[in-house]
C-alpha cells in the first residue's frame, strides 16, 4: 500500500470541510495526523469524523493539429 503523502488535501465527510494538508486536519481536530491516516485507511472514525483524500480527475486529452500538419497530443 502506497504512504499517505501528509501535503495532500483531505476532507471530512460529516462536515464538508477541506483542509490543504493532513497536518493541518490533525491540527484542527487536535489529533496527531497518524491517526487521520489510519482512519483513511481503515474507515474509522478519527475525532469522531470519516475522513477522505481529495480525489482529482485527470486533465482530458486533447489533440492538437496545426496548419502545418503537425500533432500535439496533451
Amino acid at each position: 500500500m502506497k504512504k499517505y503523502n501528509p501535503h495532500r488535501e483531505v476532507v471530512c465527510v460529516e462536515t464538508g470541510d477541506t483542509y490543504d494538508s493532513l497536518v493541518a486536519a490533525a491540527a484542527a481536530v487536535n489529533r496527531v495526523p497518524s491517526a487521520i491516516t489510519y482512519a483513511i485507511k481503515h474507515g474509522t472514525k478519527c475525532a469522531g469524523y470519516h475522513w477522505k483524500k481529495v480525489d482529482y480527475k485527470p486533465f482530458a486529452i486533447y489533440k492538437l493539429t496545426f496548419p502545418s500538419g503537425k500533432s500535439y497530443i496533451g
